[in-house]
Order: C-alpha cells, then structure tokens, then sequence
C-alpha cells in the first residue's frame, strides 16, 4: 500500500487549497493509498536561522515538530503539498516549513548521506491574479524542496483567478483534475512497486 503525506500549506482554513487537497486525497485513497495529512497552521514550526547548526550532522538543532514531519515525507511513497500563492511565492508558514528542509539538503549534498530515494512528489497551488507566470516562484521552490529529500517531481496543477472563499467549487474542472490526479498517482506507484516485486 502506497504512503502518502499531504502537507496543507495555507494559513486559511478551509480555504480553496485546502479543498483541492481533500479532493487530491480522496483520489489517492479510493486508490489504495494510506494518507496522513498535516497542516502547517496547527503545527509548532520556527523558521530557519541560518545558524549552521546543521552543516556537520545534517540536523536541525531546533527542537520543535518539523523533524518529524521531515523524515515522514522523506520516507513516503508521495508527498502532496498544496498552497496558494502569496505575492509570487509562498506564505510564510509554509516557506518556514520548506527553509527548514536545508538540514536535509546538508545531508543530500555536503554530507551525501541520504542512500534512500525520497518521495514522489506532487503540487497543488491556487492564485487570484491572472497568468500562470505567477505560479513560477513557487514551482522552483517545490522543486528544490523535493531535490532535498532526494526525491522527483511528479507534477502540478495550478490554477489562477482563484481567490474568493470556495471559488474552487465554481471551476470547471479543478476538484475534478485534482482527485484524477490523487488516483492516477497512485496508480502509478502501485505499478512501479509490482514491477520491483
């Protein structure tokens, strides 16, 4: 069976990327997949120091709920994040989640000590400004964030000019693409898993 660790990055809760991820969910667990879902708002994550702490051991030296959470989605089989965008990036939670991943960067790239193939990895991101040029920042953070853990970006689905409380359920396709892609997701690991067997 497939692990999936959804992360949900927004400050808002039940705001619209809160419900693409339920619906991303729904598909990866109609699909066979055991999902846990953590949401940065509830949780106890200081942002990074810099302090360089982590530059000999490869671990943070802030004792507080991220490491854990880190080493889940080190360890899963897909890793799922979803936020919208907030001045072409991501909100503060959520970019002080992702800077704390530079002790595993440490580890993957001074220390070449992460043997371990990470996760499959997944975006899910909502703008209220027209473009897709908006969604840019928060790509390429994703995808540094990923190369972390040592993992591979699987895919995307972004979507602008959508910002009002619940605008998601008024698109035409968004909740819809994004259940199809929780299900096709995992369908895909659970192939690849058959194969090595």
């Amino acid at each position: 069976m497939p692990k999936v660790v959804a992360v949900a990055g927004s400050p808002r809760k039940g705001g619209n990327t809160d419900m693409l991820l339920g619906s991303f969910i729904e598909g990866a667990t109609q699909a066979g997949a055991s999902v846990e879902l953590f949401k940065v708002r509830d949780l106890d994550i200081s942002p990074c120091r810099h302090c360089g702490g982590c530059d000999k051991s490869g671990i943070c030296v802030i004792k507080d709920q991220h490491s854990d959470l880190a080493d889940k989605i080190y360890h899963a089989d897909l890793f799922v994040l979803s936020a919208p965008v907030f001045f072409s990036g991501y909100p503060a939670i959520t970019k002080a989640f992702i800077d704390r991943f530079q002790a595993y960067w440490i580890r993957r790239y001074v220390l070449n000590s992460l043997i371990h193939p990470g996760p499959k990895s997944f975006l899910l991101s909502l703008g209220g400004t027209r473009g897709m040029k908006n969604f840019e920042g928060v790509t390429m953070t994703f995808k540094y964030l990923v190369h972390s853990v040592n993992g591979q970006v699987a895919g995307r689905l972004a979507y602008p000019e959508i910002d009002a409380k619940a605008a998601v359920e008024k698109h035409p396709s968004a909740l819809s693409d994004g259940y199809e892609q929780g299900r096709t997701q995992v369908e895909n690991l659970e192939s690849e898993m058959a194969h090595r067997e």
